[in-house]
């Protein structure tokens, strides 16, 4: 369940430990802790993705400074720490909610005020109503907006080529800092004052960013003050929009969106709620973002997440997000970030999307409407890609081979050097590949294309011998995690519980067993699986300092919550219903989770050591979406 501790909301550790985020449904957010304080770069109030820059997302409004004026005394709402200005404006904080929407209270003897967030949908548009709950005389409530203009992913500074004018429109202003960027509509529906008093806020502080080895501080720049008087009762909308708002219709607005806002604060209800957020529309594609705040939409993470975000008989989104990626392919790979296409597992990953599809849902043929798809990866693979880098060798297993670059999940590279080589054979790779065409030659056999079915049958015998052949080792009872020409690599990672997970895998029951048992006594954590076992030298149990350092234990120990699924897979296909109960305790473990970090979701790693603290981005979709899956698989094991 979602709940806050009143006792502590005004601690300023509590506040800063817990991020909000709020998603439009076409790839911009409004993301920040609590009390409002921005920690990291990607936090703002308008986070948007901007076409002419390429789509990539900018923050265009970073916060807001809220302050009450009554009688002689000024009270600061907002929190912030800079070199020329800190605030701390948590200490006013009694109250906190999630749902439906954001909203804090604030008090003290003199007044009573509660703040109301509600980011529109399939628009780039905020809006934060304020209502005077108690006051003995009216206030002046007073916003100071700070405008950054920039990357998310870079920082700002004081400049001189700023436009740091502004231009007054219906009870408010609009402006632009830079060329090329949208024009930010900043209004409010009761008349307000706006004063314009041009600053810069030198040095603002992100403590987040500081303690992951980045620059930490950025200059932004305040246009005014909106000064807009109020009595009890009475409520003032703020409205930040790329778009000029029409003032009659801000409160029917914002009272018409919150009332479609139906989610429930409990556990699954926010898992829900978080994966719903993934998901981003945009003219005619559909994406999964991988996470927020940093990540976009990456084909791998999109085909292992897809079926636990959407709902289970969402069939159009499931088909137009299929379609997205699908028109992104080249040659036969799909991206792995927007532009790379270096990832030699998702397009195999493709295949088990549309396994997942058609079991789970009460859909038309995968082949009929993706054949053509899936025999163009094969013979991709066959031939091997335009370098060569990924290509199927004379044994028919798939082979890697990049100096720059890890063409698996376990992807990091520090210096240019891949932090976990795992050029050759890849187990997951292969494992994936069989599948893939196990799966491909049954549906062209049910369609009748035989020659293509007995020339995948072929395949898939040779695939088997020469994967047994490398990877698996009686006298270990387990599989080598890759195999080349120089060594067979037997550390202890999770991708063997893949091979042992797949629809189509080329494991005894036994050989099943003993993987299970493995990954179980020395991967499995109460938050997901290791990223290696925890006895190896290379072991690095704790996923913090700069990026190097970070990427250094990124796939060296650094746990992963999206494993789990394949993870709880294995168990019911060892254990069938028996394993429901131990299938719950992982699902509880999580319970607390939702709690801090990024509230309402689950974060994208922990780290491998006790207390298995969450790290990395605060809300991830394969994170959300193994948990969802495992809850389902829990369901349908209850009713067998």
């Amino acid at each position: 369940m979602l709940c806050f501790d009143k006792e502590l909301l005004n601690s300023i550790d509590y506040n800063l430990e817990r991020e909000i985020l709020l998603t439009n449904g076409r790839g911009g957010y409004t993301s920040t802790t609590l009390c409002g304080c921005n920690t990291r770069k990607y936090h703002g109030l308008m986070v948007s993705p901007i076409e002419q820059f390429g789509g990539q997302r900018h923050v265009l409004l970073s916060m807001l400074i809220e302050s009450v004026e009554l009688a002689d005394k000024t009270f600061e709402l907002s929190t912030l720490f800079s070199e020329s200005k800190n605030l701390d404006g948590c200490k006013y904080i009694v109250g906190f909610e999630y749902f439906p929407i954001p909203t804090i209270t604030f008090e003290c003897d003199e007044f009573v005020l509660k703040k109301e967030l509600l980011k529109l949908e399939n628009c780039d548009s905020l809006m934060i109503r304020y209502t005077l709950i108690r006051a003995e005389n009216h206030i002046h409530f007073k916003i100071r907006p700070l405008l950054a203009f920039r990357n998310s992913h870079e920082l700002t500074h004081r400049n001189i080529f700023a436009d740091t004018g502004y231009y007054p429109i219906v009870f408010g202003v609009k402006c632009r800092l830079y060329p090329g960027f949208p024009t930010l509509y900043m209004q409010t529906n009761l008349k307000s004052v706006y004063t314009y008093e041009p600053c810069w806020i030198e040095n603002v502080s992100y403590e987040q960013e500081r303690q992951r080895g980045y620059q930490w501080q950025e200059d932004l720049f305040c246009c005014g003050c909106f000064s807009i008087p109020m009595y009890q009762g009475e409520s003032v909308i703020f409205s930040c929009s790329t778009r000029c708002e029409e003032i009659a219709l801000l409160e029917q607005t914002f009272n018409q969106d919150c009332k479609r806002k139906n989610y429930t604060e409990d556990f699954i209800g926010c898992l829900r709620y978080s994966a719903e957020q993934f998901v981003a529309t945009k003219d005619d594609k559909t994406e999964i973002i991988a996470g927020f705040p940093w990540f976009d939409s990456w084909g791998r993470d999109t085909f292992i997440s897809l079926r636990g975000v959407l709902p289970y008989d969402d069939v159009e989104t499931y088909t137009k997000v299929i379609d997205s990626m699908v028109a992104k392919m080249r040659n036969g790979l799909f991206p792995n970030t927007a532009t790379a296409y270096n990832s030699a597992d998702a397009p195999l990953w493709f295949f088990y999307a549309l396994q997942r599809f058609e079991q789970q849902l009460n859909t038309p043929s995968v082949w009929r409407l993706y054949s053509g798809v899936m025999k163009t990866i094969i013979e991709c693979y066959i031939r091997g890609t335009d370098d060569q880098t990924i290509k199927m060798s004379d044994n028919g297993l798939i082979e890697t081979t990049s100096r720059n670059n890890s063409l698996t999940w376990m992807d990091a590279v520090v210096d240019g050097v891949p932090v976990t080589p795992r050029n050759g054979y890849a187990v997951e790779i292969n494992a994936l590949w069989y599948n893939a065409l196990c799966f491909t030659m049954d549906k062209a056999a049910l369609h009748r294309e035989y020659k293509f079915s007995h020339r995948l049958k072929a395949l898939c015998a040779k695939v088997k011998k020469s994967f047994m052949e490398n990877f698996w080792s009686d006298k270990r009872g387990y599989l080598c995690d890759f195999v080349n020409d120089s060594e067979s690599n037997t550390f202890i990672r999770p991708n063997m519980i893949i091979a042992a997970s797949l629809p189509y895998t080329m494991l005894t029951d036994s050989q099943t067993e003993s993987v299970f048992r493995v990954v179980t006594d020395k991967l499995l954590t109460p938050k997901g699986l290791r990223s290696l076992s925890a006895d190896n030298p290379l072991y690095k149990g704790v996923y913090s300092g700069d990026q190097p350092t970070r990427d250094a234990a990124y796939h060296n120990g650094t746990v992963w919550v999206w494993l789990l699924e394949h993870y709880v897979r294995v168990g019911f296909r060892i254990y069938g219903a028996d394993f429901v109960g131990e299938a719950r305790r992982i699902v509880e473990n999580f319970a607390n989770d939702i709690n801090s970090y990024g509230l309402a979701s689950l974060p994208e790693i922990y780290d491998g050591d006790w207390p298995h603290y969450q790290r990395g981005a605060i809300s991830q979709a394969w994170s959300v979406a193994a948990v969802l899956e495992i809850m389902q698989m829990i369901e349908s094991n209850v009713k067998r």
